[in-house]
């Protein structure tokens, strides 16, 4: 990978954002951080609070980038989500929770994946 990982999660967190909002999505916050936790995007659109994990890869493998979302870590977004709802007074808003994947190959123009309404089994 020639970016390193940072830069690369980054880059592919920007192409989320960009594709959520040519979507019509209002992104409240990017990379909302606290003790117990992280969500990379928390937008608005039709009346919904969507919490949503940018998963990404840089070459084609046998698993799914959104394969690397288990129960914990929706556990965890569902948490921190809450806390932000709450922190915010968000609360008259339904809650959605989102996986979007991005495929970053080499020299080939990137290749979105957008999973709605995630829930644990």
């Amino acid at each position: 990978m020639a970016l390193n990982k940072r830069k690369f999660g980054k880059k592919a967190e920007n192409i989320a954002k960009s594709f959520l909002m040519k979507h019509g999505f209002c992104v409240l916050k990017d990379n909302y951080q606290i003790r117990f936790g992280e969500i990379d995007l928390i937008c608005l659109k039709d009346n919904k609070i969507h919490l949503i994990e940018v998963k990404s890869v840089s070459r084609i493998t046998l698993y799914k980038p959104e394969d690397k979302v288990d129960r914990n870590k929706l556990n965890k977004i569902i948490g921190v989500g809450e806390f932000y709802i709450n922190k915010f007074d968000l609360n008259k808003y339904e809650i959605e929770i989102g996986i979007i994947c991005i495929y970053l190959i080499k020299d080939k123009k990137p290749r979105i994946k957008y999973i709605r309404n995630v829930i644990l089994n």
